[in-house]
């Protein structure tokens, strides 16, 4: 059926840079997507000579009314409506018909489908709150945790990896398809206790503390190395063999870093900036989603990487770091959707990045 949101074609041919899409090749120069700005500016690294695959904006698409979450494949989002009578469901949207169909799952806050798409965890906006759900949305299984608010992560097709309230902080826990739960680390001593994100890949634990230090874990949990401190965000590629931080350089000033696995950069800094967030890695691993702010408008907006080349576009000069990047399973589009509460409209929407 057609309903509860309505989608506005905002470009429908390629953009270029006169119209808001730069493509960024420079060193030591500044971007500005909006000339005669001061202030802090982000700077991308020239990318290393030879450099192919360029990326470029193809067409953005604005749904109002519909909060997306997560891709249930490269062509429906799973999200929330605006209806108060339908917003204690889910729904899914199709993008290209616009059919919208509820689902039998709860409505919750966050909702992250795993790799296969056959699963779905869902946080309610309640402390608490949370089940595990079917792809089809048919199934569920409620789950006995205390959510703790940090981002997590599927580490493989049947285990998230979330955070938990603990009474000595925030912990860490497995959570099976099947609704099994598994703390990590219990009375090892060396898994730090107050945990704002955590990833794991081949049974090694990657965890980004309150305090901005950023550790990785042996599979028994006893070997800790400290990768690095002032570390502001971070994410694993999707084969865990390489990873993107953003660590604190100066005041005001934050460098976006591409490293492997244990954290040693692989050349110098990607790229710079007052705040850099959201980071956000394509299922394929080619490419690397980010959002800038500073106080200055030149410097705003979402930007895309190739991290194979360094070379990167500016996708919007809007922003808002409470958002997440969500990518579709084919990493030609991702997804940034903003509630009630983050919208400067007052009402939710979800716009769709579509690449070429």
């Amino acid at each position: 059926m057609k309903g509860g949101a309505d989608l506005k074609l905002v470009r429908n041919r390629r953009l270029t840079a006169k119209a808001g899409t730069a493509i960024i090749v420079l060193f030591g120069m500044l971007l500005s997507a909006c000339s005669g700005e001061t202030g802090e500016k982000l700077t991308i690294l020239e990318p290393p000579a030879g450099r192919t695959d360029s990326i470029s904006l193809k067409q953005v698409d604005r749904i109002d009314g519909f909060l997306g979450l997560d891709w249930l494949s490269d062509v429906e989002m799973i999200g929330r409506t605006v209806n108060a009578q339908q917003d204690d469901k889910l729904s899914v949207r199709h993008l290209q018909n616009g059919d919208l169909k509820r689902m039998d799952a709860g409505a919750g806050a966050i909702a992250k489908m795993s790799p296969d798409r056959r699963f779905m965890i869902v946080f309610g906006a309640l402390r608490g709150e949370a089940v595990m759900v079917s792809g089809d949305g048919k199934r569920s299984v409620p789950l006995s945790l205390d959510y703790g608010g940090g981002d997590g992560a599927w580490t493989d097709d049947n285990h998230y990896l979330t955070t938990i309230v603990e009474a000595d902080g925030i912990g860490l826990a497995l959570v099976g398809t099947d609704g099994r739960i598994d703390p990590v680390g219990p009375g090892s001593g060396n898994v730090p206790r107050h945990i704002v994100k955590a990833d794991m890949k081949d049974e090694r634990l990657y965890v980004l503390a309150g305090d901005k230090q950023l550790f990785r874990i042996s599979p028994d949990m006893q070997n800790v190395e400290r990768i690095g401190t002032g570390i502001a965000d971070f994410v694993l590629s999707p084969n865990g063999k390489r990873m993107a931080y953003v660590a604190e350089t100066a005041p005001n000033e934050e460098a976006l870093i591409i490293a492997d696995s244990a954290g040693i950069p692989e050349g110098k800094e990607a790229a710079n900036g007052m705040l850099l967030r959201r980071l956000s890695w394509s299922p394929q691993g080619d490419k690397l989603a980010f959002t800038a702010f500073g106080m200055e408008r030149g410097m705003n907006g979402i930007y895309v990487m190739n991290v194979g080349t360094g070379e990167a576009v500016s996708v919007s000069v809007r922003h808002n770091v409470n958002s997440l990047i969500v990518w579709n399973p084919n990493g030609s589009a991702l997804m940034v959707g903003e509630s009630l509460d983050e919208a400067l409209e007052g009402k939710p929407f979800t716009t769709i990045y579509r690449l070429q």
